[in-house]
């Protein structure tokens, strides 16, 4: 079981949810949402529209493997092509 909301999106990798990438870059992006509950008064609000600018692409592209990965029924290979490898 996942131990914090970065861990969440690496084991969504192994399961073959999303891609390693996409983890890799959603786990910074909680990360960094841990920085802004319990340091936001030291936070520059203009790093962080910059931060969110840059990341709408990358919800998007959560969004798309998501949904391919729900639309396929989970079949065939994960998203590193290990599924069933085991």
């Amino acid at each position: 079981m996942p131990g914090s909301y970065s861990e969440c999106f690496l084991e969504l990798s192994k399961i073959g949810v999303i891609s390693r990438e996409l983890a890799d870059d959603l786990s910074k992006m909680a990360k960094f949402r841990n920085i802004l509950l319990h340091q936001y008064r030291r936070i520059d609000d203009e790093v962080v529209y910059e931060i969110i600018m840059k990341d709408i692409p990358l919800t998007l592209r959560t969004l798309r493997e998501v949904m391919e990965y729900v639309e396929n029924g989970n079949r065939g290979k994960d998203k590193e092509g290990l599924r069933g490898s085991s």
